[in-house]
Order: C-alpha cells, then sequence, then structure tokens
C-alpha cells in the first residue's frame, strides 16, 4: 500500500534543485532564464560568498517584463512565487554598482511543475542547468 502511495505522489508533481556558481565582473550583469506555466512553483535562494562587501542587486521578471522581486545591494536572498502567466521569466544578478570589486555568488533554484508537462527539453534544461545568457552574448533562442 505504502509503495502505491509513494508511486501517486511522485506522479502527481516533478521538483527540481539545482545549484550554480558564477563570477560577476564589475559593471556586469548575468540574467538567466526559466519557462513556467500558470501554477509552477519557484524558489530563488543566492548567497555572496566572495568580493568587497559582498553584495549584489537581484531582479526577478514576469514574461511581460514587470518586476515581481528586487533587492539592492545584499549578500542573501530568497523569494518564492508561483507563476501567474505562462512564459520566460528571467532573473538577474547585477554587480553593476561596483567599479573595480569581482562578486562570486551561489545561488540556488527549485522549481515544482506537475509531471503532466514534462518533457525531454525540461527535463535538459533542469537537470544539466543549460543557462540562456543576456540579449549581448546572443544565445537566447528566439
Amino acid at each position: 500500500m505504502w509503495v502505491g502511495i509513494v508511486a501517486v505522489l511522485l506522479v502527481a508533481v516533478v521538483q527540481f534543485v539545482c545549484a550554480h556558481t558564477i563570477d560577476l565582473q564589475p559593471h556586469s550583469e548575468y540574467c538567466f532564464y526559466e519557462d513556467m506555466h500558470v501554477g509552477d512553483e519557484m524558489t530563488l535562494t543566492y548567497q555572496v560568498s566572495g568580493g568587497g562587501h559582498l553584495d549584489v542587486d537581484t531582479m526577478l521578471f514576469n514574461p511581460s517584463g514587470n518586476l515581481l522581486f528586487e533587492q539592492r545591494h545584499k549578500d542573501t536572498g530568497t523569494y518564492d512565487f508561483t507563476a501567474d502567466a505562462d512564459g520566460r521569466y528571467k532573473y538577474c544578478f547585477s554587480n553593476k554598482f561596483s567599479a573595480v570589486t569581482d562578486k562570486t555568488l551561489r545561488y540556488v533554484w527549485v522549481s515544482t511543475m506537475p509531471i503532466a508537462r514534462l518533457t525531454r527539453a525540461s527535463v535538459s534544461f533542469n537537470v544539466h542547468g543549460v543557462l540562456y545568457l543576456t540579449e549581448e552574448e546572443g544565445l537566447i533562442p528566439r
């Protein structure tokens, strides 16, 4: 009986956890993208582990470009949200305010989605951590 209950729970929802470390040069910003659907949940947690005053700016935007979350000059932060629209959500870490100091940042995001929408592409993105970079770097798929 327990096996059946566990199997039903696993079939209902899949949760992904990815952790990354990035180095932010002075005057730089890195943005990352997550395709989400209405009802998907995401938690973004970050910590600056090296450089200067251990602070960065963090922003999260919905698919329409509206700002959902912003922290300025912070060393750590966490934001939980549920997608209210289908589309590509963007989150950015910025060191634009720093003139000379690099920053090392570790961040983790946890994404939860119904398994009915799980596809080979979403597994590849989430498990392997493929990151889409800013438009200036020319790697965003159209």
